[in-house]
């Protein structure tokens, strides 16, 4: 039932979002000049959903600046579809009855209307590749690469869980 309430939230802010200016005071802080340039290209509501994860962490005490980068820029993959409110919706209503269904609608193909599907799947790999071509740093290309990656499965490969969970606990909130 949380859950369901919790999307509920989450589709309500997004309705709102697009409405709301960013403070490019505050991505500076934090990003470089073509890091900005890439978080405005999301649209509005994953401007804000990244904005209100890091606004979570700096509250919880955080001052880890890969962390607080990895934030603002965890979903930056999904820039690259086009992503509409009813793909996101379509998404969480695929996952919650058939999770392979849902991952095996995606298609690579760019002019496809899988697409949207596609990169919503692969959105964390796409956005650390997004960040890596711009100069950013790899630990915050990792953590945006697993911030989806089951936490048992970073530790074999030496990535630093502890980051990783305050990520997702961040993320699951907004």
């Amino acid at each position: 039932m949380l859950r369901i309430a919790y999307r509920v939230k989450q589709f309500a802010s997004a309705l709102v979002a697009s409405a709301q200016p960013v403070d490019v005071c505050v991505l500076q802080r934090y990003l470089s000049s073509t890091e900005v340039e890439l978080f405005l290209r999301q649209d509005g509501s994953l401007q804000q959903h990244s904005l209100r994860v890091l606004r979570i962490l700096e509250n919880r005490g955080c001052g880890d600046a890969v962390l607080l980068e990895a934030a603002l820029l965890h979903d930056l993959g999904k820039s690259e579809g086009r992503i509409r409110l009813w793909h996101r919706v379509a998404k969480v209503l695929l996952d919650a009855v058939s999770p392979a269904l849902s991952e095996r609608l995606g298609s690579d193909d760019a002019g496809s209307w899988r697409y949207q599907f596609y990169v919503q799947e692969h959105h964390p790999a796409l956005g650390a590749e997004m960040i890596r071509l711009a100069g950013g740093e790899s630990s915050v290309t990792e953590l945006i690469a697993d911030h989806h990656t089951p936490v048992g499965e970073t530790k074999r490969r030496g990535l630093d869980a502890e980051r990783l969970i305050s990520l997702r606990r961040a993320d699951e909130t907004v």
